[in-house]
């Protein structure tokens, strides 16, 4: 591998250290708590890297072309940088696959909270003018030449890093309050709980075990990110 495409590779790899601190806030960020079990949400972008990009091999056009038109917009340094080396080269397929992998993390939470696509896309750009910088000094020494612009690049990164924990933890209280007066309007309810997982039990024996089983583990996942489970147990009832 050439020296070119061994310094792009490894800027890649650096970035994705800043990926797994900034851009998942509550939904996302809840849910690589549970894949941290499963070898967490970063796993997938820091195998495809490892693997000379052979996930990026499997990308549609369509969905290249998708991608690329989120980085032209959002990190254009990084896109100069990947399109500069050899179309077929392991660096630009192992580039390529991180990329596609943190777009596919951003596009995970867009619809299910706007403000949190917001500030992951703003790290992003962030990400995109230190990336530029970091480029521009190849070396230690040509690096502490700009220590001081580096810095100020920096700063808005960890406001936004601030901006994503904030939002992240007004969704857990939110949350918290939440489960809490449910709580309190299931114990006013006890009896009538209790009647009615009675009688479905007796209905339909074990199918009724095995649903109720299959109904917490959606609530436990629910309570987890921080959302209401009512509408999804109501469909695993019906």
């Amino acid at each position: 591998m050439k020296m070119h495409e061994m310094m792009v590779l490894n800027a890649a790899t650096c970035v994705l250290a800043l990926v797994t601190q900034s851009v998942l806030g509550q939904e996302a960020q809840l849910a690589a708590d549970r894949a941290e079990q499963r070898g967490g949400i970063a796993a997938p972008m820091r195998a495809a890297v490892r693997a000379g990009g052979r996930a990026a091999e499997k990308l549609s056009d369509e969905d290249m072309q998708e991608v690329m038109a989120f980085m032209r917009e959002h990190s254009p340094n990084r896109v100069k940088a990947t399109e500069s080396l050899p179309e077929d080269s392991a660096a630009r397929r192992g580039v390529m696959a991180f990329v596609e992998a943190r777009y596919r993390a951003l596009q995970a939470v867009k619809d299910e909270d706007a403000q949190l696509y917001d500030l992951g896309v703003k790290q992003v750009e962030i990400e995109d003018d230190l990336y530029g910088l970091l480029a521009s000094a190849p070396t230690v020494a040509d690096r502490e030449k700009i220590r001081d612009r580096i810095r100020i690049a920096v700063r808005p990164q960890v406001e936004t890093n601030f901006a994503e924990r904030a939002h992240r933890l007004s969704r857990l209280r939110e949350a918290l309050r939440r489960e809490e007066r449910k709580l309190d309007a299931d114990r006013a309810r006890a009896d009538d709980l209790t009647d009615a997982r009675t009688n479905a039990l007796v209905q339909e024996g074990t199918a009724a075990l095995r649903r109720d089983v299959l109904r917490r583990g959606i609530r436990e996942d629910a309570r987890r990110d921080g959302r209401p489970a009512g509408a999804t147990t109501r469909a695993v009832e019906k």
